[in-house]
């Protein structure tokens, strides 16, 4: 390699303490992540599983050292990353690896199959009636990626501080919780009790909404270029989301603010309701007006499109990275064809 001065040297990898430098990445990993769930992991993780952490962060630090030490070619460098990223990508999605296989190859597969996941979720909305939302947030990824403008989404993510960052990280995971399961195990409305909770699911996923509406209210700004700060469109209320995402300047996310109202959601956070089991219908309230009446069966489907929503808004940046990624994978692949 040539001698381009003092800035491009590499570092003394001899002088790398692995041991030290694992136990304190792993340390760091379980005090963010104790941030993000707003709870004490690192007290919740026993010695063993730690332990494992520290193993697997040294095996693949150490790969790292001894790969640099043979003072790599570029081309060599991107090998080592996609394998390892293969394999760590793979455990999360459950498949097997083979280390003899191209890593590459392997990486076009795991990519395929994380588009079957995406399927998936599009299926499991198709078959709840309401794959509508789904599509819309796919086909504003796939528009920014191919405007070239998906790199301008992340850095607006970005871009934010790390403590904010870190707050809409835990808002967003602390929104996502068992409401699907209260659904599945109720599939319909037979009582008050199960109105009660679908009341609280449809409560919880108006503040889900809340919480990331500003996605892609910043990506439309983007697709009209322009001149938008994430972290500004953050900290509002959610009737100002739902007339952000319904004015006539955004009209291709309109419909996102379909299910939400926020005279619903401030009926039911202040207890503000009546749940008739008899005639199986809630009236929702304002002191002494009602605000609406909705049957058992308008409920639950209200609270069904709400998931849909919410779970195609959750999925909304790893979709713009996914699809940025698959471009790129989509022209490695062309030039590994030709």
């Amino acid at each position: 390699m040539s001698d381009e001065g003092e800035g491009s040297k590499q570092p003394d990898l001899d002088e790398v303490d692995v041991d030290a430098v694992s136990e304190e990445m792993t340390d760091e990993v379980l005090n963010m992540m104790s941030q993000v769930f707003n709870q004490d992991l690192t007290s919740e993780v026993d010695e063993g599983n730690r332990q494992d952490a520290v193993d697997e962060v040294s095996d693949f630090l150490s790969g790292f050292t001894e790969v640099f030490e043979s003072d790599p070619s570029e081309e060599e460098i991107t090998e080592y990353l996609v394998q390892n990223y293969n394999q760590i990508a793979a455990e999360i999605l459950g498949s097997d690896y083979d280390n003899d296989q191209d890593s590459f190859m392997a990486f076009f597969e795991l990519y395929e199959q994380i588009d079957e996941v995406m399927e998936g979720v599009r299926e499991s909305h198709e078959t709840l009636g309401c794959p509508e939302y789904f599509d819309c947030v796919k086909s504003l990824s796939e528009d920014l990626v191919e405007e070239g403008k998906s790199l301008d989404f992340t850095d607006g993510f970005e871009s934010i501080s790390s403590e904010g960052r870190m707050v809409l990280l835990q808002q967003m995971l602390s929104r996502y919780d068992d409401k699907l399961e209260i659904v599945f195990e109720n599939p319909e409305i037979e009582d008050g009790e199960t109105a009660k909770k679908y009341l609280r699911v449809y409560e919880r996923e108006c503040e889900f909404f809340k919480d990331t509406a500003a996605l892609p209210i910043f990506a439309v700004e983007l697709h009209k270029e322009k001149e938008t700060n994430l972290d500004d469109l953050r900290g509002k209320r959610l009737s100002t989301y739902v007339n952000m995402v319904s004015a006539k300047s955004r009209s291709r996310i309109n419909l996102l603010s379909n299910p939400i109202c926020s005279d619903y959601r401030n009926s039911i956070a202040h207890d503000d309701f009546l749940i008739d089991p008899v005639d199986k219908e809630v009236e929702l309230l304002d002191g002494d007006d009602l605000v609406e009446c909705l049957s058992f069966v308008e409920l639950h489907d209200l609270v069904v499109e709400t998931i849909c929503l919410t779970q195609s808004l959750f999925l909304f940046y790893t979709l713009v990275v996914h699809d940025q990624n698959y471009s790129v994978k989509e022209e490695l692949q062309g030039n590994f064809s030709e």
